[in-house]
């Protein structure tokens, strides 16, 4: 009986240091997904810009933050950061959007910059389908006026969104495939799916979106693998192109300017064809 009794004190502490190893895990990649920066390095009034500071709300009730950027047209791109940082880190790509006639609209996903809350992958989805919905509830936009750029962990949002809303395209910079992809990257044979499950599977979402697309990777990022971006363009439908860059995953996009804004432009001009009355 006293050795049953220990044995069975020994198999539950077993259980709780294998229970507390798998949470420790769990925090661990948790702290790895999200690092959001709550200060801003600079705003739009670096850039002389008018613009607009927002708040929003999410279905759940969660409030957001953003700021809205008019350009030279109602068109408008929503623009999805990676997992580090906020929305102040996005405005050199706005600087390029505007520069090309269009509105831009950054926003934090919660707990990120002055979004208060903790970041999920639940949250980040309906967090992008809040600022769609902003912009067609108070600049009076419709899915066809609205493209969609997410860059990293962005790029999850950005094609959870695509499933959501009729948005006009999809722009993907330095997207991973999955997060157990990326894991598997950099440790192989780690057994992934039991700390992050099937989490940010954009595999699974990428080839369900029936609008074009625009699919950007580097060959030296260390983050982000490029055949990530291949594997993507190759499930993705037509209309679908890719751009080759150069660079590591947070100065790529600078090693490759004039060909990214030179997609970028036309990736725009086909997605926001001009209407009878504009031409």
């Amino acid at each position: 009986m006293l050795k049953r009794i220990i044995s069975n004190r020994r198999a539950r502490y077993a259980l709780l240091f294998v229970a507390l190893l798998y949470g420790a895990a769990l925090l661990g990649v948790r702290r790895l997904v999200y690092r959001p920066w709550a200060n801003f390095s600079r705003t739009p009034d670096a850039y002389g810009w008018e613009w607009e500071d927002v708040r929003f709300r999410a279905k759940d009730g969660a409030t957001l933050h953003g700021w809205y950027i008019p350009g030279d047209s109602r068109r408008t791109v929503i623009f999805c950061h990676g997992n580090a940082g906020n929305i102040s880190h996005g405005l050199r790509r706005a600087d390029i959007l505007k520069s090309l006639g269009v509105s831009v609209f950054l926003f934090d996903y919660r707990g990120f910059g002055k979004s208060p809350g903790r970041p999920t992958e639940r949250g980040v989805y309906a967090d992008t389908e809040a600022a769609f919905d902003w912009l067609q509830e108070h600049k009076g936009l419709s899915g066809r006026d609205t493209a969609v750029f997410g860059r990293s962990l962005g790029g999850a949002a950005a094609l959870e969104l695509a499933t959501r809303r009729p948005v006009a395209g999809v722009i993907l910079e330095s997207t991973f495939t999955s997060l157990a992809d990326v894991a598997r990257a950099f440790v192989p044979y780690f057994p992934a799916e039991l700390f992050v499950f099937k989490a940010f599977d954009n595999m699974r979402k990428i080839g369900r979106i029936g609008v074009p697309v625009l699919i950007m990777a580097s060959t030296d990022d260390e983050i982000t693998p490029f055949e990530h971006g291949q594997r993507l363009f190759e499930e993705a439908a037509e209309p679908k192109f890719f751009l080759t860059m150069n660079g590591r995953h947070r100065s790529n996009f600078y090693r490759t300017e004039q060909e990214y804004v030179d997609a970028i432009r036309d990736f725009l001009e086909l997605v926001f064809e001009k209407t009878p009355e504009e031409s």
